[in-house]
């Protein structure tokens, strides 16, 4: 059975991937990350043998298949590679300096060396480790750079379509999820969590 695993890295391009490419593509079953944000949704996850199964959450390397901050990205690897075996994975990173700051815009009701001392697993700075390691478990591994959807997105698309083996589809070069400001999303992680997810997507559209 062919499946195609899409797994982050978180802020890297992922939602715009899961909206305005992954959702067009002929002959695939489509999994999308709302549906699997636990490991047991993930193995109850519903293939079908007669087209491309393409599973896209970016919590595979991060918090939904943690039992805590100090399950590493290489122990969801594992646990991945313990379930699909035969996957194909597709992996984006971005500049570290970048992924952080885009991470800790949504941690940042702390300070950014509290955050990074007491939350961040820094054991996932090791981009190159994990590379390594997924390459050793799975086959067919692409990786790819955020920086080449950001400068050039028609490429990208591309190389991520040739690799899970369909045509590129009609998609809309478009920035989701965007980061906040800092000042903004700082007095956003003060607000209760059921008015934060009513106004985020709110502040994003003037933050744009």
């Amino acid at each position: 059975m062919d499946i195609v695993i899409h797994v982050g890295l978180h802020r890297t391009g992922s939602t715009f991937l899961q909206k305005e490419v992954f959702p067009k593509l002929q002959n695939v079953n489509y999994v999308y990350r709302y549906n699997i944000n636990s490991r047991n949704q993930l193995l109850a996850v519903k293939l079908d043998e007669n087209k491309i199964n393409l599973i896209s959450e970016e919590g595979l390397t991060r918090h939904n298949f943690r039992d805590d901050n100090e399950t590493s990205m290489i122990e969801i690897s594992n646990r991945i590679y313990r379930v699909f075996p035969d996957a194909r994975i597709i992996l984006v990173l971005r500049d570290k300096k970048e992924w952080l700051n885009s991470l800790y815009k949504m941690n940042c009701r702390y300070s950014f060396d509290s955050w990074f001392d007491n939350i961040f697993n820094k054991d996932d700075l090791d981009f190159d480790g994990y590379v390594d390691h997924i390459r050793g478990l799975f086959s067919d591994v692409l990786v790819l750079d955020y920086g080449l959807l950001r400068d050039d997105p028609n490429v990208f698309v591309k190389q991520v379509c040739d690799f899970i083996g369909v045509n590129v589809p009609v998609f809309s070069n478009r920035i989701l999820n965007k980061s906040l400001d800092l000042v903004v999303a700082r007095r956003i992680s003060r607000i209760p969590n059921y008015l934060r997810y009513f106004l985020l997507p709110i502040l994003r559209c003037i933050n744009s």
